[in-house]
């Protein structure tokens, strides 16, 4: 265990199920006015049932987080990149075949430190795809161009060059 994995989980030990339970309505009450000025024809109970289902899914998210020998690294899909299921979604009923032509939502990776090294796709990048299947040259010298393997993404998150 590390220095930092042994911090975070004395953090988790700290509030009771009580005050869990009672921080928990507060913020769902929160996220539930502000979702209902955004959304005012929305029925409370479905912009509840949603405010909680991000906000146990952001907790789950933190304690596997925090408890994990394990790296973490959000990044958006580049615009050019060959579509890669392994790493990449479409919208259903879109085609999952050609470039990438804009990135809607990065996505998150997790390097298993104590296996070896290996990457997890936790959350896909979702993406809208060119059809054309024409090479499209994304060269503007953003970090799209640096990290095109997966030895140079292992190099990045561990700092280690092998």
């Amino acid at each position: 265990m590390t220095v930092r994995q042994a911090l975070g989980q004395a953090t988790l030990r700290v509030p009771t199920d009580h005050d869990k339970i009672k921080l928990r309505n507060y913020i769902v009450h929160i996220c539930c006015t502000t979702l209902r000025r955004l959304l005012p024809f929305t029925p409370d109970e479905k912009l509840t049932a949603f405010a909680r289902k991000i906000f146990d899914k952001a907790i789950s998210l933190k304690d596997a987080m925090t408890q994990e020998q394990a790296i973490y690294k959000s990044s958006m899909a580049c615009s050019g990149d060959r579509f890669d299921e392994r790493w990449q979604k479409v919208e259903e009923g879109e085609t999952v075949h050609g470039m990438v032509w804009m990135c809607t939502h990065p996505s998150l990776v997790r390097l298993n430190v104590q296996d070896g090294g290996y990457f997890v796709s936790v959350v896909k990048a979702s993406v809208k795809v060119d059809e054309s299947d024409e090479e499209m040259q994304n060269g503007d010298g953003s970090e799209c161009d640096e990290y095109q393997d997966e030895k140079e993404l292992m190099e990045l998150f561990t700092g280690v060059v092998g």
